[in-house]
């Protein structure tokens, strides 16, 4: 079987490799949110697959991996775990691939236990990535859940005390939560003290953290460094210098 794949950015920032034949993902994302979005498939929704199809998937998976994980030795550990498993015929049994995903998961989270990484298994009826259309009724399905849930944002108010209390659960992309952030902040403007409940957050893009972030601190300050193993590169990532409304400095 020839198999398609490619790495590419998904949903702003999060590294994909897309199996395109049978529908296999292999995807960086908060393991929370991991199984919830709408192309993952549940078991009994795909075709069984074959001892030769369990082989070529991990090794696509090993091969990226190897070349843009960024703990090489990481990297190299779960290569050698997952073709020893298969190997010893640890997945023989495992032939729906939504339950042959969630076992490699389980078996990478035992070497590197990264709540970014993962695999799962990818619904083909979804979306199809050679059908603009389809691609575009994804993206409204999904503006239409963040609207709904408020881009994230569950609750802010003034408790007794001028002390302020922001409650979201994820970090929206600013182009569409921005509004709605830069309002919550600019209600808690004039707090003595702030509580941020992020209990439930599962994480999300690095624009709403520059945004945010900017309101706590006096000019842009550097918060994380992204380094790039397989070009070799390291991005700077910093609080954004302008912020509309006050900034909670103190």
């Amino acid at each position: 079987m020839n198999y398609e794949h490619r790495i590419c950015n998904y949903r702003r920032g999060r590294v994909v490799l897309l199996i395109a034949l049978i529908g296999l993902i292999i995807v960086w994302t908060p393991s929370t949110a991991l199984y919830a979005f709408p192309p993952f498939a549940q078991p009994g929704q795909l075709p069984a697959i074959d001892a030769a199809t369990q082989q070529a998937i991990i090794d696509k998976i090993t091969a990226a991996l190897n070349k843009a994980y960024v703990f090489a030795d990481q990297a190299a550990s779960i290569d050698s775990l997952l073709h020893a498993n298969l190997t010893a015929g640890a997945y023989r049994e495992l032939t729906d691939p939504a339950l042959f995903t969630r076992k490699l998961m389980e078996d990478m989270q035992t070497v590197c236990t990264d709540r970014h990484l993962g695999t799962a298994a990818f619904h083909p009826s979804a979306v199809k990535a050679d059908n603009p259309q389809d691609s575009v009724r994804l993206a409204e399905r999904e503006e239409e859940s963040l609207r709904k849930s408020n881009y994230g944002f569950k609750k802010v108010e003034i408790l007794p005390g001028n002390i302020g209390y922001l409650k979201f659960n994820q970090f929206a992309v600013v182009n569409k939560a921005g509004e709605t952030a830069i309002g919550a902040m600019n209600f808690l403007g004039n707090v003595d003290a702030l509580i941020i409940d992020l209990r439930e957050n599962g994480g999300g893009s690095p624009c709403m953290i520059r945004l945010l972030s900017g309101y706590f601190f006096r000019e842009s300050e550097h918060l994380v460094s992204w380094y790039h193993r397989d070009t070799d590169e390291t991005i700077q990532s910093h609080s954004q210098d302008y912020v509309p409304g006050k900034r909670l400095i103190d």
